[in-house]
Formats: structure tokens, C-alpha cells, sequence
């Protein structure tokens, strides 16, 4: 323990170490106070939603690539990224260092930080990858540490002022395992005080605060992992539990947690408060990220490290290889009467349940007598109060009890005096007769537990990993859901499933006598992140996480709430249609034949009992996937303009996965799952994602298109590539787009195409006519009005505009180029005439076919096109600083016209987002200003669509410049940065 100077007080030890933290953040890292600004403040007593803000990118410290490292990629993904030179080991360390800073300054995460010796780690592993070799699986990932871990050079204080000044002189087993896999270790993370409580905070570094909603706890103790991570901070964290501590945060703060079985990862050689070698329930080192891939590949990293070579407490068990049952027996724990769940939690172990039981497996329900979870929990608590050497490190120094601990203790005594019964009797026993009977009880208890696996032959349960979602500060208490794993030593992971919402607004929850928990209050907790905890008996560490995943798909990817024959399920059909394709039998004929080297196996077309084969295999392969009708047209109307263009689009997908299945039900489905997690608020999109999209992709590239009735596949192929890349990334999806048209050119010229064949077309060619308006370029179509009256889901009204807003490209083109005769006042006013003239051509059958509130959106849509193509003719004529009345009062056109929208409808027509780039950029006041951001905060998808950033990017680009009194045309703003996404 530290040496305390008695003539200083705690309070001023604080402060100089306070200090010392903030000195090593470099200055150009610190954030402005202006940041603050458009949040309630002080954060820890009001809700502010970081995440949804973007309060990141808000801050403007991160380039454009740092932002694209830190938000783009998984712990595996980086790993590839590293390895074949797409990225740099210093250039992701410089990217997480300066994201951990901004998120420390917002959040209170961080304890230590080495951002210079990560970066000059990052540099040798760097050098290291040059010469052609590689430190490990790890090499150049930066991970992050919670406090706990002794990192060589830096204090391990454990939030608590008697450790202060303490620096370490060697690393921790783990820590010296994780440099030897390649890692950057560059941050050490906030834990509360004695890392005993469920409050991230301690007298030391103050409290981490949930980026979800900073009025709530980030949970603990490892919550300034769960809170870095949560902000992306940290691709990978590493945290320690023994009552729930890594899970906990987890749970609080929306991300995935697992805790190993005990002694499986190296735990020895950390800080610890309590007495050394009082060691009963074992602490377990485990690790948090935003995919279950990166829990994995940390797992598996270190224990094909050896780590019983640098840690003597270690069992020595390598990472093993296993395949779990397709479909699995689960046992669901229940709410537990003396610790009740609030509604919201027991909302979603209910939907888990439904949703597993819908995709075939079989829920097992469990009792709450046959769990005991209070007598389980009364053991671990019991256990935990034979030693209190913890609360003499705080008095020792002089300083305070924090509030949590406190909480914990009245808690504890409520169930002392309502449950004397079920507790442990160890009255009139020593400490050590005291512990004997504790271990004599866990024992039973286990026993009891390996029964009930084998009653009900189970693979993995799942149960509610906490009584509530995050609560406000100081009020979590204890974690009996969590706890209960560690005294029977289960391998446990959570899992995020859901948010807080409206439905959860309506109950009441209220303790009973004899009950303990969190208060409930729905207005506090709306928003806030819900999980599920997935658990397996002890040493199962592998079993449990492949199974987690398993799960996790049923339950965060593309899910159907109907039985698996339903005539309303979506893909049914396109299964009968693979069932009766020759084509299809002969490519998995094919797969079998190359997975098993063996004719065997390979089912027979013709014979129906071969068909349970061919669906088993191509569940496996990811080719089919249960979507309800509901939830396809939920999908359908994010691109769609009104209900009726959106069950059109539902038909057609329908109609183009029976037509081409092998070639279409893949990325059709990856865009599904993409969109379903991005509106669900949780990790976009998996490393299986991009290489599902990467290969059809590259089927794309190689296509020749030698028939007209395969032009609508590749024209959907294309369509649905471009859709992937603008969910996933703000980089120009233009390139597909473009390649896409040019194949399908000579057959449109030649009026080739089907009717079916436009939908997919009309969308690809507005999206390149409205980019090429930006870029000053050709598009790669002239479009042909054949039907005056088409109503196309994306472009709506707007096809017979397309031939005019043509004719502005090549304009624009010419202008940009210098080529060719410079276009003549005559032309501009020719074309402006046109224009102003064009109206939108409404059939009466249109009018009968879509509702009123289609109709305006329709009609809005065209409308807003039309005025924004006049105010882009305009600027090509006059640039900046040249009649902007006329540009001001097109501006102020466009501008009303979508807040009359947005009031009247509570929506916008879909695809106007470019309208706002065109106004935006003739706004001067800094009242427009505000309002324009405002607007944009209502686009469909602007919590998560990256190209909405770009927008608010590109305005600030456009404010700045005509700001500095720039004289360039619209154009030359987006000159700088060709391969960014136009708004769309």
C-alpha cells in the first residue's frame, strides 16, 4: 500500500493526480466547451444521448479516416485490415487515442493514458510488418485495460487514494500476454471505489457516466470499459468480474461482455484492496466489444498463448474448436419474486424466448424455486463480507464512502431482515469456520445446479442479466442475476437485445416489502439499452460463446416471429422456388461434393426427402432466412415513398429472388440485416457481411450480360450493392452505380427491358443523374420518358424530370471540363424555361391507387426536385457572390416547402436529402442555420445513415466558403473530397 504523508490531505492528492490526467491529454485533443452547448448540462444530472447525437464527429478532432477506423470497422476487421496494409498499425492507435481523449472529456472513462508509447509501439509493429513478420493475432490492435491491470509505468490506484502514487513496476500476466499477441495497449479504464459496487465511481477520477443517457451509471465495476467501448473509443476492452463486473457495464452500456470460466484467462498479478491470499470466489478477467467475433478472438488469442507460462494460477486449457447443435435446448431463469424485474426487462426475456422458440429451439422454462437464486446469491454475499480490508484502505486515507456502497449495504439489510431464513447461519463460528460452512454450501449448491442440467439435458440457458437496464447514479445496487454465475462458476456473456420504449410506459413497478432493486421510472430510463444474458455450466467457455452467437443471430439479425411454413412468411415462397430449381441442386450438388470430397451425400433433385437436407445445409451456408411480411415491409418502406410503393418493392424482391435466387437472396438479405440492426441501434454489420457483399460484388464485376431477361438481375445485383455500401459507408457507392448502368446500357438503348425492369433502373439513374448534377459530370444514361406516368419508389413523380436534369449535367460538365463551346445565356434560359414549366404528370389511376398523404409526398418530392434543378442551373450560370437574391429566394422555396411537409405529414418524401445541400448552401443567417440542422435530424435513418454526416460535413464546407467570400461554382465545393457520398 502507498505511503501516506499525513500532513497532506486526501482532497489535495486528488487534485495533482487529477491534474497529471488532464495534462497528458495534448491540447489539440481537448475539446471546446461550445461542444457542450446543445447539451443539458451538468451531464450527470440530465439525459443527454451521446451516441445519438454524434457527438464525436460534433467535436471535429477526428479527421474523416480516424472517424471511418474507429466507426467502420469490428476487432476483426481491423485485424484483416492490418494485416494485408489496408490500414496501419499508428494510424488506428492515433485514431482510438484521439477518439478515448474526446470520449474521456464527455464520459469520465479513463484512468491512465499511454498515447505516446502506444504510438511509438505502433510504429515498431509497424516496422515489424514491413520486414514481413507479425508480433501475433493481435498485432497492432489497440486494447484497452481497466485499472486493475499493472501496466508498467503508470499507477494502478484502483480509484481509491491509498494507492495513490504507487507506480507499478511490471506488468500483469494478461497484460504482458496481450503485447506479446501484437496489441497496443494504450488506455487503462475507471472502475468504482473497491470495484465492489455496481457505480463506476470513486474520489480519484469522479463518475463514468452512461453515453446512452448520461443521467444513468455506466454500471461497474468495469463501467469505464462499458463506456469507452460504447462511444468507440475502444474496438477491445478488457475488464474483470466477480459479481457481474464485466457484464454489468455491458448491459448498461449496449455492448456484448463475457465472463469466463475462473482461472481460464490469467487474473494474478492486479491490484486488489482485499486481503491477499483471501481468495474464495475467483475473479475472472474477461473481455468487452461490439461484436461477439471481437470476444472471440481475444478468448482464443490468449489462450493459445499459453498462458499458464506467465501466470501460475492459470488452468492450462487451450482454445478448442467446437460445433454446437443447429437447434438447442435452452433454459430460460426466471424473475424472481424477492428480486423483481422492471418492465422493460421482463419484456425482453419474453420476445428472446418467442423469437428462439420460432426459429426451432426448444425453451425449456425453469422455475424461480428450482434456481434459489437468493440462496445462491446469499452465499456469494456472505463469502464477501468475511473480508474488510477494503473499507480499511478508504479509512486509512481519510477519504469518503461513496454513495453506491452505501446503497449496497441498506439493500443487504433489507434481505438480512426479510430472509433471515434463507441466509447462511454462521452465528458462533470463527472466520474460518465461517468459510467452511460458505464452501460447504456453494458446493451443494453446484451440485444442485449440475442436477438441473442434467434433468433437463440442456445446452445453455439464458436468463435476464440484471433486474433493470442502466438506473440512475448510485441507485444499481446489487446484482443478483450476475452474481449467482460467479459463485457457480459459469461461463456467462450478454448480449444487447432492445431498448426501453413506449411499450414499457404503461406498467407499474413498484417493491414490496421484502423485495430489493432499482426505483422504476420510464420517462429516466426511456432509451435506454436491454440485454439478455446467455450462460453454460462451468468450463464451457467455447461452448458458451459459439452458442451466444447462435443466439444472437436469432435475435438481433433477420428473425421471423411466424411458424417456418407460414404462407405469410416472406422467403417461403423463394424456398419453394430454390426447392423446385435444377440449377440450385446442381450448385449445392457441387458444395457437398467439395466439403466432403464424397457423392454420398449429395441430395437428388427429384427426391422430396432430400429437400430437409438442402434447407439444413443452406441455413448453414446463410442463404435463407426467415423475414415475416411485416418486418420485409418495414424494410421496404425505408426506400419507399408511402405503404403502396412499398408492398410494389416487397413483390418485386419476391419475384427476383424466385427469378435468380443463387444470385440475389444473399445481398438482399445482408441489406436487410444491416437495415434491421442500424434502426435497432446496434452494430451495423459484420465482417461476414462485407464478404457476402465482396463476393457478389465481384460477380458483378465479372458479369456479361448476353441475354435480355437477365438484365433485371444484375440491374437488382447492382441495386442492392449500392444500397449496402450507403448503409455501411460515406464513402461514393457511385462506382457500382455507374458499372451497373454501363452494363445494362446497350440493351436500354436498344428498349430491351421489360417493364419489371424499370424500378430497379429508374432508381440507379436518378441516383447517378442527382450525383453527376454534383460531380459536373455525364451521367451514364440519358433517360428516355416511355411512361409519362410512372410512379417509381424511389424517384416517385420525378422520371420525365430526369431528361431535363440531364441536360443541367452536360451543362455543368461543359463549365467543369472547359470543353467544347461554353454554353450560351440562350441555352441557360432555354433550359430554365423548360424547367420552370415541367409539372409532374398524375394518371387518374395513380390518383385512385395511392392515398392522400401518398399523393402530397409524391407530389412534394417533384416539386422540390424541380426547384432545387432550378437553383442548380443558377449557380452554374452566376457563381457565388453573383445575383444571390434570385439563389435566396429559390433557397427559401425549398426550405419552406420541407418544414410544410414535415408539419403537415410528420415526414419527408424519401430521397431529398441532396435538396438540403442545394438550399443549405445559400443560408447565411445563423438562425437558418440552426433551423436547416434541425430538419436534417428528421431524415429517416439520420442516426445512422453515414451519408447524413457528409451532409452536414459538406454544408459547414459550403457556410465556411461563402463565409471567406468565395466566388466557385456549387461544384468545385465537393472537389476536394471526389470519393465521399453525396446525399441522397
Amino acid at each position: 500500500m502507498g505511503s501516506i504523508d499525513p500532513q497532506t490531505i486526501w482532497q489535495e492528492r486528488v487534485a495533482k493526480k487529477q491534474q497529471e490526467c488532464f495534462d497528458k491529454i495534448p491540447t489539440e485533443w481537448r475539446i471546446s466547451t461550445d461542444l457542450t452547448t446543445g447539451l443539458q448540462v451538468p451531464l450527470s444530472e440530465n439525459k443527454n444521448d451521446l451516441i445519438q447525437a454524434d457527438i464525436i464527429r460534433k467535436a471535429g478532432l477526428l479527421t474523416e479516416r480516424e472517424l471511418e477506423i474507429t466507426e467502420q470497422y469490428t476487432p476483426t476487421g481491423l485485424v484483416s485490415a492490418l494485416a494485408d496494409g489496408r490500414l496501419t498499425s499508428i494510424e488506428v492507435t492515433l485514431a482510438y487515442c484521439k477518439r478515448a481523449a474526446v470520449v474521456h472529456q464527455l464520459v469520465s472513462c479513463l484512468t491512465e493514458t499511454m498515447f505516446a508509447e502506444a504510438q511509438a509501439r505502433a510504429q515498431y509493429l509497424d516496422d515489424l510488418r514491413a520486414q514481413g513478420r507479425s508480433a501475433g493475432p493481435l498485432h497492432g490492435l489497440p486494447v484497452s485495460i481497466k485499472d486493475n491491470f499493472h501496466y508498467k509505468g503508470t499507477e494502478a490506484t484502483i480509484g481509491m487514494v491509498s494507492f495513490l502514487d504507487d507506480v507499478s513496476t511490471e506488468n500483469s500476466p494478461l497484460v504482458d500476454i496481450l503485447l506479446k499477441l501484437g496489441a497496443v495497449i494504450y488506455v487503462k479504464t475507471n472502475i468504482p471505489q473497491t470495484m465492489m459496487t455496481t457505480d463506476s465511481h470513486n474520489n480519484v477520477f469522479g463518475r463514468t457516466l452512461n453515453p446512452w443517457n448520461t443521467a444513468l451509471g455506466a454500471g461497474g465495476s468495469s463501467g469505464g470499459e462499458g463506456a469507452l467501448i460504447a462511444l468507440r473509443g475502444s474496438p477491445l476492452g478488457v475488464g474483470t468480474d466477480i459479481g457481474g463486473s464485466v457484464r454489468i457495464p455491458a448491459l448498461c452500456c449496449g455492448t456484448y461482455g463475457f465472463r469466463p470460466s475462473a482461472s481460464r484467462i490469467p487474473n494474478g498479478g492486479m491490484r486488489i484492496c482485499n486481503t491477499s491470499g483471501m481468495k474464495f470466489i475467483l475473479s475472472c478477467a474477461g473481455p468487452l466489444s461490439l461484436d461477439l467475433n471481437g470476444i472471440e478472438l481475444l478468448m482464443e488469442s490468449v489462450l493459445n498463448a499459453q498462458p499458464a507460462v506467465y501466470d501460475s494460477t492459470v488452468i492450462d486449457v487451450p482454445w478448442r474448436k467446437v460445433d454446437v447443435k443447429p437447434k438447442l435446448r435452452i433454459g430460460v431463469v426466471p424473475e424472481d419474486p424477492i428480486f423483481p424485474l422492471h418492465p422493460p426487462v421482463r419484456r425482453v426475456l419474453t420476445e428472446a424466448t418467442r423469437k428462439l422458440e420460432a426459429q426451432g429451439h426448444r425453451i425449456i422454462p425453469l422455475s424461480a424455486k428450482e434456481c434459489q437464486l437468493l440462496a445462491v446469491n446469499a452465499v456469494a454475499w456472505s463469502i464477501f463480507q468475511l473480508d474488510d480490508a477494503a473499507v480499511k484502505h478508504i479509512l486509512s486515507a481519510g477519504e469518503p464512502v461513496v454513495p453506491a456502497m452505501h446503497h449496497i449495504r441498506k439493500q443487504g439489510e433489507v434481505l438480512r431482515q426479510s430472509h433471515s431464513s434463507s441466509m447462511p447461519d454462521v452465528s458462533g463460528l470463527d472466520r474460518l469456520g465461517q468459510l467452511a460452512l460458505l464452501n460447504t454450501k456453494r458446493a451443494e449448491l453446484r451440485e444442485m445446479y449440475r442436477k438441473l442440467w442434467v434433468r433437463y439435458d440442456l445446452d445453455v440457458c439464458i436468463s435476464p442479466p440484471a433486474q433493470s437496464t442502466a438506473v440512475a447514479h448510485d441507485t444499481f445496487g446489487l446484482p443478483p442475476y450476475t452474481a449467482f454465475l460467479n459463485t457457480l462458476d459459469y461461463p456467462s456473456c450478454v448480449i444487447p437485445f432492445g431498448k426501453v420504449g413506449e411499450q414499457d410506459a404503461a406498467e407499474n413497478f413498484e417493491l414490496q416489502d421484502g423485495q430489493v432493486g432499482p426505483e422504476y421510472d420510464f420517462k429516466q430510463l426511456e432509451g435506454a439499452p436491454c440485454s439478455i444474458q446467455v450462460f453454460t455450466s462451468t468450463m464451457r467457455d467455447e461452448e458458451c460463446l459459439q452458442m451466444a452467437k447462435q443466439i444472437d443471430q436469432c435475435l438481433n439479425m433477420i428473425v421471423c416471429s411466424l411458424s417456418a411454413k407460414s404462407p405469410k412468411c416472406l422467403f417461403w415462397l423463394v424456398t419453394d422456388a430454390m426447392l423446385s430449381s435444377p440449377a440450385v441442386w446442381r450448385d449445392l450438388q457441387e458444395r457437398v461434393i467439395a466439403a466432403t470430397g464424397s457423392t454420398i451425400l449429395v441430395p437428388i433433385h427429384d427426391d422430396a426427402r432430400d429437400q430437409p437436407l438442402l434447407m439444413t445445409i443452406l441455413h448453414r451456408e446463410g442463404l435463407v432466412s426467415s423475414i415475416s411480411e411485416d418486418t420485409a415491409l418495414q424494410i421496404c418502406s425505408f426506400f419507399s415513398i408511402g405503404p403502396s410503393l412499398s408492398m410494389e418493392l416487397c413483390q418485386m424482391i419476391r419475384s427476383r429472388i424466385q427469378g435468380s435466387p443463387m444470385l440475389l437472396l444473399r445481398p438482399y438479405t445482408t441489406v436487410a440485416r444491416v437495415l434491421l440492426r442500424c434502426m435497432g441501434n446496434q452494430t451495423p454489420y459484420y465482417d461476414t457481411d462485407l464478404s457476402d457483399c465482396a463476393s457478389s460484388l465481384q460477380t458483378l464485376r465479372n458479369a456479361q450480360i448476353t441475354k435480355a431477361e437477365n438484365v433485371g438481375s444484375f440491374l437488382a445485383l447492382g441495386l442492392s450493392l449500392v444500397t449496402f455500401h450507403r448503409l455501411i459507408s460515406g464513402v461514393s457507392a457511385s462506382t457500382i452505380c455507374r458499372y451497373t448502368l454501363s452494363l445494362v446500357r446497350p440493351y436500354y438503348y436498344a428498349n430491351q427491358l421489360s417493364s419489371s425492369d424499370s424500378m430497379e433502373l429508374t432508381c440507379l439513374v436518378f441516383m447517378d443523374t442527382t450525383q453527376s448534377l454534383f460531380r459536373a459530370r455525364i451521367p451514364v444514361i440519358q433517360y428516355q420518358v416511355r411512361d409519362p406516368y410512372i410512379v417509381d419508389r424511389h424517384a416517385g413523380l420525378c422520371g420525365p424530370l430526369l431528361p431535363l436534369l440531364y441536360r443541367v449535367c452536360l451543362l455543368a460538365a461543359a463549365i467543369r471540363t472547359g470543353s467544347g463551346d461554353v454554353p450560351s445565356p440562350a441555352s441557360f434560359d432555354s433550359l430554365t424555361e423548360e424547367i420552370t414549366a415541367w409539372t409532374p404528370n398524375i394518371s387518374k389511376d395513380a390518383l385512385e391507387r395511392f392515398s392522400q398523404e401518398e399523393m402530397y409526398l409524391l407530389v412534394t418530392q417533384a416539386s422540390l426536385h424541380r426547384t432545387a434543378a432550378l437553383l442548380i442551373l443558377h449557380r452554374l450560370r452566376y457563381p457565388f457572390g453573383e445575383k444571390d437574391e434570385e439563389a435566396e429566394a429559390l433557397s427559401r422555396t425549398i426550405i419552406s416547402e420541407i418544414t410544410h411537409c414535415l408539419a403537415l405529414a410528420n415526414q419527408y418524401p424519401p430521397n431529398i436529402t441532396l435538396i438540403f445541400l442545394v438550399a443549405g448552401a445559400e443560408v447565411h443567417d445563423t438562425a437558418g442555420k440552426r433551423h436547416l440542422l434541425s430538419l436534417i435530424t428528421k431524415i429517416m435513418g439520420a442516426n445512422f445513415y453515414p451519408f447524413v454526416a457528409n451532409l452536414r460535413m459538406f454544408l459547414a464546407r459550403a457556410w465556411a466558403g461563402r463565409d471567406q467570400g468565395t466566388s466557385r461554382y456549387l461544384f468545385r465545393l465537393f472537389e476536394e473530397d471526389p470519393e465521399l457520398s453525396i446525399p441522397l
